[in-house]
């Protein structure tokens, strides 16, 4: 394990608390990115609902949008839509 190595190369500068701790998880600002460089693109596929009108509300989609726009965050529920309107454009192909 390269970690293992690292921080017995440096035990003795790190603080306990470092060294000891278990591993943690790494979250991407997916939130920031849907306000920022990835909002125009989220727009066009989340506003142009089609394949999934017949599965969620268009008028709670652009909500969800607005809000986290505003700054609430709602990028779970919006990376959720993304998936299920990719997933459900792919579903055709599967078919044999």
């Amino acid at each position: 394990d390269k970690k293992h190595l690292l921080k017995e190369a440096y035990k003795k500068m790190l603080p306990k608390q470092i060294y000891t701790r278990g591993k943690l998880g790494f979250d991407a600002p997916v939130g920031k990115w849907f306000r920022g460089p990835l909002k125009s693109f989220l727009q066009d596929e989340l506003l142009a609902l089609t394949p999934i009108q017949d599965y969620v509300n268009p008028t709670t989609v652009k909500g969800i949008l607005d809000a986290h726009m505003q700054g609430l965050d709602f990028s779970q529920k919006i990376w959720n839509l993304l998936m299920f309107k990719k997933w459900i454009t792919l579903l055709p192909t599967w078919k044999t």
